[in-house]
């Protein structure tokens, strides 16, 4: 049984962030959870009321320093899970703003994290497979990746500097239920299109790297609390598979599903990379094989959709 410690979520009310408050709460965990939105609307989908009520919701703007850093030295959690950003497309329309959530609010989270001192044990963050360019080479394609290579850079020199550890931890395609917005966002709704017998095309073809919400949510919170000394840098590589082959896998479920994609359009992205370095920093790598992850994906949306819980207009974003 784990033990009871504080844990502090930014960017909470994100899927991610819904997933990693929902298994902290299974966990009997003490919440902190972080947004600058109040609209709680994917945790709602994935915690009960009795739930709810447990954990601590601070609204709060990631990019103003002093009020995060009020916050942390006044909460003064033993771990925090750094996820607050903004994706790939909004980056890409507003670069100003999302420098200064990605880059500025990432920065505000190490220097709060540099005045607490000892009170905190652990900090893991939010990267991303987009800090590879195509051939993984090391220049990102998009605003987003730079900012986030920023992020590790930045991780880097907090630690040599004043010996703050972190886990970076970078995912690539993440789906489930909450997985609502950003360029990879399209798998998912397409699972919750197949539910509700609609039409969907995904926007991009090629094979990617498919991870489901609650195992990212708990690499995690277990990279918060690896107790590694260093700037430790993860990707997350399994399962990859072909779009076309995704599609196959709904039908297997749901026979003639409405899906397309659009063909020889690929993410700019790596397929595969390096995973060595999470399986050294974590004791257990938790993996939900893809075909189990899209019928719990299903079954849940199923629930959902019964119950008039889920805003089908995601589908039109």
């Amino acid at each position: 049984m784990n033990s009871k410690n504080k844990y502090l979520v930014t960017g909470a009310n994100g899927c991610i962030g819904s997933w990693v408050v929902n298994q902290l709460s299974n966990d009997g965990q003490e919440i902190v959870a972080l947004d600058q939105y109040r609209n709680k609307y994917r945790i709602e989908l994935l915690l009960d009321q009795e739930s709810l009520s447990n954990i601590k919701f601070v609204n709060a703007d990631i990019t103003d320093s002093e009020l995060i850093k009020k916050i942390i030295l006044e909460e003064s959690p033993n771990y925090i899970i750094h996820l607050a950003a903004l994706q790939v497309p909004f980056c890409k329309a507003n670069p100003i703003l999302g420098s200064k959530v990605n880059v500025g609010g990432t920065i505000n989270i190490f220097e709060a994290v540099k005045e607490a001192g000892d009170i905190i044990q652990g900090l893991s963050y939010a990267s991303s497979r987009a800090v590879y360019g195509l051939n993984r080479d090391v220049l990102p394609s998009t605003l987003y990746g730079a900012f986030k290579r920023t992020n590790e850079l930045t991780a880097r020199i907090y630690w040599e500097d004043y010996g703050i550890s972190s886990v970076g931890i970078r995912p690539y395609t993440v789906y489930g239920v909450g997985r609502d917005q950003g360029l990879t966002s399209d798998p998912t709704k397409a699972i919750l299109a197949a539910v509700l017998d609609k039409s969907y095309n995904i926007s991009f073809s090629g094979e990617v790297g498919m991870h489901y919400t609650q195992d990212v949510a708990r690499i995690f919170i277990e990279a918060a609390k690896s107790n590694k000394e260093d700037a430790v840098l993860c990707n997350i590589n399994k399962e990859i598979i072909s779009i076309e082959n995704f599609i196959g896998l709904i039908n297997n479920y749901i026979p003639n599903a409405k899906i397309t994609y659009n063909k020889n359009s690929k993410l700019p992205f790596p397929v595969s990379v390096d995973d060595s370095t999470l399986y050294e920093t974590l004791d257990t790598v938790p993996f939900t094989p893809l075909s189990q992850g899209v019928k719990l994906t299903l079954s849940l949306f199923k629930d959902l959709t019964d119950n008039n819980l889920i805003n089908i207009d995601q589908l039109n974003s």
